[in-house]
């Protein structure tokens, strides 16, 4: 089972994402639903393997004839295209107990996040975790390990070498930042070269939309730069005042790029492919086009006309 049934009638409609927790946009279930995503939502955050959960949208359908409400998962793994919406296993009655509810929904929600192919929740020692009832409350259990379902926590290596704050859906590794129109920037050591000159790039080109008067003027902004934790490289231009990431987290994986020498001055100008990727994801999120108009397409990225 595992399609949108127009037979059933619908009566939950909620989402979550790693920055804003369970947003529920549609309820017709009793409370104990909510309290019971919320407590979910708290575990969704650690404990990934093999992929980052970027979002999951969700559809409670109720069947009249077994007073079941069978709730449909759609998750999406950063970097992939959603998986769609599925569901596979035992569904929940509409007045059950929390913890029941709990236990259902967290085997469901864990079937559909590894047909997405990502592991979760995963276990200290490796392999998934199973979720039991265990003195009538829903349960995480691996071996002799017993956890409560919300009280989750990443694994200790995990926790010391790569934390995940509340700032970002990730694990950072290494951060830089400078303000927008200055070239210093600032961080651990100095910024690859070819990084640098894609951030260069991109806001030359923004600069030619803010004279343009479609987009607003960037002078307070913050560019930052993060390394995560598998070597990947996202890149943001964040809006004074606010914390943490507020980017697409499908930015373009380029490990390699950190450590190549700069490439030959026969190649395009600034950074290459990495340079063109972050300009096709940070543009097209602050404009909806990457280019200005005006702009020849076979142009190099980022040159002046």
């Amino acid at each position: 089972m595992g399609i949108v049934d127009s037979s059933r009638e619908r009566v939950l409609t909620a989402a979550w994402t790693p920055q804003l927790g369970v947003q529920v946009s549609m309820s017709d279930l009793p409370e104990t639903w909510p309290d019971a995503l919320d407590r979910l939502a708290h575990d969704l955050r650690v404990r990934q393997y093999s992929g980052y959960i970027d979002r999951i949208d969700w559809v409670g359908e109720y069947e009249d004839d077994s007073g079941v409400v069978v709730l449909l998962s759609d998750v999406t793994i950063a970097w992939r295209e959603g998986a769609g919406f599925g569901v596979s296993g035992r569904c929940p009655r509409v007045d059950d107990d929390v913890e029941t509810i709990l236990l259902c929904i967290a085997d469901l929600v864990q079937d559909q996040v590894a047909r997405a192919h990502v592991a979760w929740p995963w276990a200290d020692d490796g392999g998934f975790m199973s979720v039991a009832l265990v003195d009538g409350v829903a349960t995480w259990v691996k071996g002799y390990v017993r956890t409560r379902v919300g009280d989750l926590r990443e694994a200790p290596a995990l926790d010391s070498d790569f934390p995940l704050t509340s700032d970002y859906p990730f694990r950072v590794v290494a951060s830089w930042t400078r303000r927008w129109g200055t070239d210093l920037w600032l961080g651990p050591s100095e910024l690859p070269s070819n990084w640098s000159a894609a951030v260069a790039a991109v806001e030359r080109d923004l600069r030619c939309w803010v004279r343009k008067k479609p987009l607003p003027d960037f002078t307070d902004h913050t560019w930052e730069v993060l390394v995560t934790e598998f070597g990947g490289v996202k890149i943001q231009l964040r809006e004074p005042g606010l914390r943490g990431w507020n980017g697409d987290l499908r930015e373009p994986r380029e490990r390699r790029s950190l450590d190549r020498k700069r490439r030959s001055a026969s190649r395009r100008r600034g950074a290459g492919r990495p340079h063109r990727q972050c300009l096709d994801r940070l543009a097209v999120g602050r404009m909806g086009h990457p280019r200005p108009h005006g702009r020849r397409r076979d142009r190099d990225v980022g040159e002046e006309k």
